[in-house]
């Protein structure tokens, strides 16, 4: 596996379970994404598979468009962004 998909795993998939364990048994921790429509299937595929298995958290994802997932991501209002630009103002 590349270097790069270990980190977007990493980022995208581990880090928010790592945060939605945290939670307490009855709270939900939402995980909203929003940006690439290329990826919008990918995101679906994965989200179907892993909100079932953890019921402490739920994903979502706006396929909206990179450029605008990434407004949304810079501005918080969403935990993840799918695009595959760099991002050179943070």
């Amino acid at each position: 596996m590349k270097h790069s998909n270990r980190l977007f795993l990493y980022i995208s998939i581990v880090m928010p379970l790592l945060l939605a364990t945290q939670s307490s048994p009855q709270q939900v921790c939402t995980f909203a994404g929003a940006g690439s429509t290329a990826a919008a299937p990918y995101y679906a595929d994965v989200i179907s598979q892993f909100n079932p298995l953890f019921p402490q958290s739920l994903f979502t994802y706006n396929p909206n468009g990179s450029g605008t997932g990434v407004a949304q991501f810079l501005a918080g209002t969403v935990q993840y962004a799918g695009t595959d630009n760099f991002l050179t103002n943070v």
